[in-house]
């Protein structure tokens, strides 16, 4: 691990912190922390979502967690999820057919 907070503080003033020796690393651990965070945030809103509308009597307590989608809504939370891992992929697919294209072979 690469010391991350070392130096010149004027020189680092602005710059990520760098954690690890290689980049590319660095960069998924930054997208891995920052997914991080949103899901927290997301929690928490639908946390308060959920007890907002109990504590008013719009939702039964256990309504969310005994919730059964129709086909519709399977499709569409199937849809997304699909949607959400073409998302996550899609830089990584560009850096390995970079791979490839500069190595000439096939890494998968």
């Amino acid at each position: 691990m690469t010391e991350s907070f070392g130096g010149d503080p004027l020189e680092r003033a602005g710059k990520a912190p760098v954690f690890f020796s290689d980049p590319a690393i660095d960069r998924l651990f930054n997208m891995v922390m920052v997914l991080a965070e949103e899901l927290s945030v997301a929690r928490e809103r639908v946390d308060t979502l959920e007890r907002l509308l109990v504590e008013n009597k719009l939702l039964a307590p256990d309504a969310v967690d005994s919730y059964t989608p129709d086909e519709a809504g399977r499709k569409r939370r199937s849809d997304a999820q699909q949607d959400l891992v073409a998302r996550l992929l899609a830089g990584i697919e560009g850096e390995m057919s970079g791979m490839n294209a500069s190595t000439g072979g096939d890494q998968g």
